[in-house]
């Protein structure tokens, strides 16, 4: 009976997997591609963490390299290590396919991960733009198109190339504050906003604001070193809720080796699937807020305050 589910189990991610790989089968691939399109389920709130095409899209963001191939062996490779797990924990045949779950989380617990690295990198990029255009600014006279011009010089992609799409929007007599928002709402930042408007004060008005300038992007460099502060406060408490989860998670391993005979008593009990099923769901939904508490980035827009 395992052996028909695994075997079921396997062939569809096999299908799909050599869809991806072999050309001769890329029409299953582009018809699959057009089934998640038009899936009401797969974009719908409840779905959408199962759509492969918001891993794609959402790692391009964050300039991983995904395809649907990449994201196929992942589903495989997750799926795999989830089914083994959930039939040594419950020794039935009825949910070990719920291990499916598992494979489609796999790739978006990595896209998490690597949009948080994305993020730490870009923000890093963003206070080296602050700072280099506040210096730019006032080295050039106050002159903000010159400095604008030359900043992207210093500065790596994916910030680069949008600096460069500024300026030129703005050489083709879009207004500069046209152009800030623009960049603004693909980096919503308290501190570059108040540089942008500041610069758009100079621009209009001229004046000496270097110490103004310098002064947020000091505010700005004072917001990352708290937001770091923050996240170490907090480590340790992620790092006590992972330990307890990999006790957790090891007993069931432990209890087999020592004593087998009591273990499958215990794992084929209701209360012993009662409690395994307790410890995944709470365990999911509480490393999921976890990561959210984490993650918070609210102290950038708040000024560094």
């Amino acid at each position: 009976m395992l052996w028909m589910v695994l075997l079921n189990i396997a062939g569809v991610l096999a299908i799909l997997f050599i869809a991806t790989y072999r050309k001769k089968y890329r029409h299953l691939r582009v018809n699959a591609r057009q089934i998640v399109i038009r899936s009401k389920f797969l974009n719908s709130p409840y779905g959408k963490w199962m759509n492969p095409l918001q891993v794609i899209e959402g790692g391009k963001k964050a300039r991983w390299n995904i395809d649907f191939r990449k994201y196929w062996f992942l589903v495989i490779i997750g799926s795999a290590v989830a089914i083994v797990l959930l039939y040594i924990f419950f020794r039935a045949v009825m949910i070990v396919p719920l291990g499916l779950l598992g494979g489609f989380a796999l790739p978006n617990v990595l896209l998490y991960y690597r949009k948080r690295k994305y993020d730490d990198m870009l923000y890093t990029q963003l206070s080296a733009y602050v700072n280099t255009l506040a210096n730019l600014v006032s080295t050039y006279d106050n002159n903000v198109f010159r400095a604008l011009s030359e900043v992207a010089g210093f500065m790596d992609d994916p910030v680069k190339q949008d600096i460069i799409q500024m300026v030129r929007k703005i050489e083709h007599n879009i207004p500069m504050k046209k152009a800030f928002d623009d960049f603004y709402q693909t980096y919503p930042i308290e501190q570059v906003k108040m540089l942008h408007d500041m610069l758009l004060l100079i621009e209009d008005y001229g004046g000496e604001n270097s110490d103004v300038l310098f002064s947020i992007a000091e505010n700005f460099d004072r917001a990352l070193i708290n937001r770091k502060k923050v996240r170490d406060a907090k480590a340790p408490n992620r790092k006590a809720f992972y330990s307890l989860m990999t006790y957790l998670i090891g007993m069931p391993f432990a209890l087999m080796i020592f004593s087998y005979d009591y273990y499958l008593t215990f794992v084929q009990s209701m209360v012993g699937k009662g409690i395994f099923i307790v410890v995944i769901i709470v365990g999911a939904f509480s490393a999921i807020k976890i990561e959210r508490i984490y993650d918070n980035d609210k102290i950038l827009q708040q000024g560094g305050n």
